[in-house]
Order: structure tokens, then sequence, then C-alpha cells
């Protein structure tokens, strides 16, 4: 392991009958972080989140949330449930997309997993991925931008290439009922982070960012073709006055003048 810190992933399946995971025990048997099972599409809340984000808080651990994806859902909606459940919740390691699922249509994935990440991204900014090997090299041949990796590879004996967190199998841990997920953070520089001073809130709209060259070169384009237009129909105008003066004029030489009985 050489170093990296220790952690567990965990849901709703690690309280069974609603049985407590004992945070201290956990710490005490050598996990430094915890990722917690958000939510899921947008209709289910793991109801042991804020419990488990204070317990292993409250027992030194690192923490981060997930929310595990479903197709079929729009992703600015998927990823409003999750800010959502996460109002209050200072994260160490940041907010995560599970993305575990059957194939999809390229443009599907690009327009669902951007989507999520770009509305996430608003709130909780460095929204990660988690996925596994074959995901990932979609991922990378549609050029969708991964901000931080949590892979899962359970058949290799050292973390895959350029992930942050690496899901490495299963055991027991202490504190935890059953077996649980087992992970390994590769490093702290990008996720130590201090807690922010307040619960992080939905951003507020602020002035409006200067247009670019290429928006200026637009509005100019735009502004020149109405004048174009104004001046033709100017011009328009103008030659059927002239016209009209004309014919009143040639109308008022051929008229008859009445002379009075």
């Amino acid at each position: 392991m050489s170093g990296n810190k220790r952690g567990v992933d965990v849901s709703s399946w690690q309280h069974p009958a609603g049985k407590a995971i004992d945070w201290p025990a956990v710490k005490a048997a050598g996990i430094e972080f915890a990722m917690v099972k958000a939510t899921q599409d947008v209709n289910y809340t793991n109801p042991y989140l804020h419990e488990d984000l204070a317990g292993a808080r409250a027992a030194g651990l690192l923490v981060g949330a997930y929310h595990y994806v479903t197709p079929g859902t729009p992703g600015e909606e998927q990823a409003r449930y999750f800010i959502q459940a996460l109002m209050g919740q200072p994260l160490e390691l940041g907010a995560w997309l599970d993305w575990e699922m059957g194939p999809l249509p390229d443009w599907e994935v690009t327009t669902l997993y951007n989507a999520l990440r770009l509305e996430t991204d608003q709130v909780r900014p460095g929204t990660g991925l988690y996925t596994g090997g074959a995901w990932r090299e979609t991922f990378g041949r549609l050029n969708l931008p991964i901000a931080r990796l949590w892979e899962a590879d359970w058949g290799i004996p050292a973390p895959p290439a350029g992930c942050l967190v690496w899901q490495r199998g299963q055991e027991t841990v202490a504190g935890i009922e059953g077996p649980v997920d087992v992970d390994e953070l590769l490093s702290t520089r990008p996720v130590n982070l201090p807690r922010p001073a307040a619960p992080p809130a939905a951003p507020v709209a602020g002035p409006a960012a200067g247009p670019t060259p290429a928006q200026i070169a637009h509005e100019a384009e735009v502004a020149l073709a109405r004048s174009d237009a104004a001046l033709a129909a100017a011009e328009e105008a103008k030659a059927a006055e002239v016209a009209d003066a004309a014919t009143d004029a040639a109308a008022g030489a051929l008229a008859v003048p009445r002379v009075s009985p």
C-alpha cells in the first residue's frame, strides 16, 4: 500500500436490520477515509447518509459522498437531487458520480455525464467519477473530462495508473457488519481541503461576464445586418414616395379644368 490512505465505501447495505456502523472502531482498524452513498436517480436518498457522514467525521476520517447514476433521468435533475441531499455537509473528499451501468449509445453517455458533471460542479467543484476500466476507456474515447477518478479494479495487485482512489476489493473491517468495499487514496494533495466555514449553498448569480471576441463579432454582424435592412427599407419607402409624387403630377397634367357655370 506504500503510505496510501485506507478507506471504505458504504451504503445502507452496511446497516443490516438498521445496525449502526461503529466509526471509532473503524478508525481504530486503520481506516482513514469513508465514501458514503448519498442518492440514486431522483427518488432515493440513503437513510443513513447524514448519520454516517457525521459519525465518520467525528471519528477523524476524511469523508466523501457519491450519487448512483441512473440512465433515463435527465442529468441536471439527478445532480440537483444529489446536491440537495448534501446541503450543509462539508466533504473533504468531495462529491462523486457512481457510473456502473450497461452499455449506452455514445450520445447518451456524453449528454448524461456532462449534464451531471456541470450541474454538480456549480456547488461541489471537482466532481469525481467512480467507474470500472471498461467505462474509463469509453470516457477516454469520447474525450470526456474526468476531474478525479475513483476506479474499481479488484483483479490487479497495484492501483491503475491515473486514478486518485482505487477500490481494490472487499474485506471485513472492525465496526462494520459483514464484508465492505475497501479503497486506497493515492494522494491527499487535491482532496485534503479545509472544511467550508459555512454550509455549501447554491451559487448566487453574479454580474454577467464580459462578451468574448466571438460574441462581439457576432453582435457586430447582427447589428450590420439590421442596419443594412433598415437602410434598404428606407430607400424602398423613398422610391415609393417619389413614384407616388410622379403619378400625382401626371394625373394633374391630364385633368380637364372645370368651368364654373
